[in-house]
């Protein structure tokens, strides 16, 4: 990407990361669901790896895939329902205190 960027002459932009996740159940047997555990664990080490190489790398920010999960499957997305750091009736999930830690290591 930043290959790319430079030849476009925007080497010296920031990147955004708009969408990582896995999810903490699934419908179907799938690669990106790593059970609730999993998902905070995912969660810790991509968001401790993003934050230690953010100005190596430039990055300008990074989004988590969703917030919540949903409350119906989405038939194109086997994991997509279960993305979320709080459950489907907004209790929070492991990844979400992964997600507190991460993002408060970074603001001391």
């Amino acid at each position: 990407m930043r290959r790319v960027m430079a030849r476009a002459g925007d080497r010296h932009k920031p990147l955004l990361i708009t969408e990582i996740g896995v999810a903490s159940a699934g419908i179907y047997p799938s690669a990106f669901d790593k059970g609730r555990q999993g998902q905070a664990s995912y969660l810790w080490r991509a968001l401790r790896l993003l934050v230690a190489k953010r100005h190596e790398w430039r990055l300008g920010g990074v989004d988590w895939f969703t917030w919540r999960d949903s409350a119906a499957p989405d038939p194109h997305c086997v994991f997509c329902e279960f993305g979320g750091l709080f459950d489907a009736g907004n209790a929070p999930k492991p990844a979400w205190w992964a997600f507190k830690r991460a993002i408060a290591a970074v603001v001391r």
